[in-house]
């Protein structure tokens, strides 16, 4: 049987930067070297960007990486996220990114100038996005705004609005630093049209400006507190753990301020710089005191994402946490759930559950619908970053949350 290697990111997504297009957001290390964020269209040389062009540069780097000549040259080569399988790839882009603009006015320790270099989009972003409408209107998407601050985008109303009136939209997240206040924002978050993404990353001032850049460690958390006051469910916080930050201290003091801002019905999302390949078990030490302590407040509404689980297990994998069983049932069924499939083991995983991809297979594996879980009692992994508290939701209802798996794996 012919075995194809295939990108879910690569296939799926569309990043619009402020000159080029992008094929991923993934990030990895080979041979201590930082690589990822696929390029696929310089638009320094061509800025006149089509739909069409984007299919077709995705086509050409599908068709690269699956010939002869793919080798440690190409930028995707030791990707961890492209995986063989059976299944021919075809190209249909599900997911849009706006990172049109690298202007922010927070100077992050962790970021680069790629996201805060003042860069403007050198092409015409509202005709892309009406051509985006006519090839995909009809199909369920995801939209993600990033950059950058998308805020101080001065274009962020009319592309937000667009795209929730013009797109069959799957959900819509919004990566922000909420250090200004957003009326826009605040009305799409009450009536459950959009949800946001905001890193605090500190328990103290002092901390939070060296890490963020600004002094407005009160200012954000008090707009946070505005935000979630009619519907918290919309709400991610996420700690990014970094030099500087990952201390017993910091942790304790970051709970008691979410506890002081009354947030303790958001979601929370624990991170790492992704600039590290590697922690050492002191900070995973401080890191399991912060998930736990988060399950505690928020009612175990808290997820580790794709840039710190790998970095977890790398190296520590027995000095970690226990296991629950031998046979797990993991939800999702994409990269991240892939992913999970490597580290628990072929023999442990029994399938996989995806509302949107059920009868498929993935790694040999059947994908199923939500119902199949009230056959049996297998402990349940979640594996998806940014849908983790909609999935958990959705077990609850079903009366199974007892058997979903919280700590890291």
């Amino acid at each position: 049987m012919v075995r194809a290697l295939k990108c879910d990111s690569l296939v799926s997504s569309a990043y619009l930067a402020p000159n080029e297009i992008r094929g991923c957001c993934k990030r990895f290390h080979i041979n201590g070297e930082l690589k990822g964020d696929l390029k696929l269209i310089d638009l320094k040389k061509d800025n006149n960007i089509t739909f069409e062009k984007i299919l077709n540069s995705k086509k050409k780097v599908l068709e690269e990486i699956n010939s002869s000549n793919f080798s440690k040259e190409h930028p995707c080569y030791g990707c961890p996220w492209i995986v063989e399988d059976k299944n021919p790839s075809k190209i249909k882009i599900t997911h849009i990114s706006f990172e049109t603009e690298s202007i922010c006015n927070m100077r992050c320790s962790y970021c680069s100038e790629v996201y805060y270099g003042g860069e403007k989009a050198i092409y015409d972003v509202k005709k892309l996005l009406e051509d985006f409408q006519n090839h995909i209107s009809n199909d369920e998407i995801s939209i993600v705004f990033g950059g950058g601050e998308p805020v101080l985008n001065k274009d962020f109303k009319y592309l937000l609005d667009y795209s929730l009136n013009n797109f069959n939209i799957k959900s819509l997240r919004i990566f922000t630093n909420s250090t200004i206040k957003s009326e826009d924002i605040k009305k799409y978050i009450d009536m459950g049209k959009i949800f946001i993404t905001t890193s605090i990353d500190a328990g103290k001032a002092e901390t939070f400006k060296k890490i963020r850049g600004i002094n407005a460690f009160e200012k954000v958390f008090k707009n946070l507190n505005y935000y979630a006051q009619n519907n918290p469910s919309q709400i991610t916080i996420k700690y990014i753990f970094s030099e500087g930050n990952t201390t017993q201290e910091e942790v304790d003091l970051y709970i008691a301020k979410i506890k002081e801002e009354r947030l303790e019905s958001c979601s929370f999302q624990v991170s790492s710089d992704f600039k590290n390949d590697y922690l050492n078990l002191e900070q995973i030490e401080v890191i399991k005191s912060l998930k736990e302590k988060l399950d505690e407040i928020s009612n175990g509404n808290t997820f580790l994402d794709d840039h710190l689980a790998p970095r977890l297990i790398a190296g520590n994998k027995d000095k970690l946490f226990k296991s629950k069983g031998e046979q797990y049932i993991v939800w999702g069924a994409g990269e991240h759930a892939k992913r999970i499939y490597e580290r628990l083991g072929v023999e442990n995983v029994s399938f996989f559950i995806d509302s949107y991809k059920k009868d498929e297979l993935l790694l040999n594996r059947k994908i199923y619908g939500p119902k199949s879980l009230i056959n049996n009692n297998l402990p349940i992994y979640i594996a998806s970053v940014q849908a983790y508290p909609q999935i958990k939701k959705i077990i609850e209802n079903m009366g199974q949350a007892e058997r979903i798996i919280t700590e890291p794996y």
